[in-house]
């Protein structure tokens, strides 16, 4: 994304909402490494709630698949 684009992007996030998270990764480099940015503005308190249900979501997402595609495989924690 060129920094224009960027900029505006930004700006429309701030202008139509309370609080934003934006977390992008480049693709992996030949070892495996990913470059992983996180950007927010907002409440810190408000980022961490949406951070935590975001969390939650993928992970009963997850449970659900795993459920899904096979009862035969167990999730140990």
């Amino acid at each position: 994304m060129e920094h224009n684009d960027y900029e505006s992007f930004m700006e429309k996030l701030l202008k139509n909402h309370a609080s934003y998270i934006l977390i992008t990764c480049d693709e992996p480099e030949s070892d495996g490494r990913m470059n992983v940015n996180m950007s927010h503005e907002g409440d810190s308190y408000l980022v961490s709630y949406l951070i935590n249900t975001a969390q939650a979501m993928i992970d009963e997402k997850i449970d659900g698949d795993i459920s899904e595609s096979s009862s035969n495989l167990r999730l140990v924690k």
